[in-house]
């Protein structure tokens, strides 16, 4: 098993990164769903739509695939 390779200082010393991420997620949840909440002409404004927050929360993992199909 992978787990009993890891010694115990391996596992904390890998807690840290681990709550960053985990904070990262949620700022990131939250920025989103404030957005999808936002009416339609405030998106319009700042010229994002409905669909494409949804597109890029759904695919956090490559962030610039927006910026790809231009």
């Amino acid at each position: 098993m992978i787990i009993s390779m890891l010694t115990l200082s391996d596992i904390v010393a890998s807690i840290p990164g681990w709550f960053r991420r985990r904070a990262k997620r949620k700022a990131m949840r939250a920025v989103a769903d404030d957005l999808d909440r936002s009416p339609d002409d405030m998106l319009s404004d700042i010229g994002v739509s409905h669909d494409e927050i949804m597109c890029a929360f759904r695919n956090r993992r490559n962030p610039n695939a927006r910026n790809r199909e231009a």
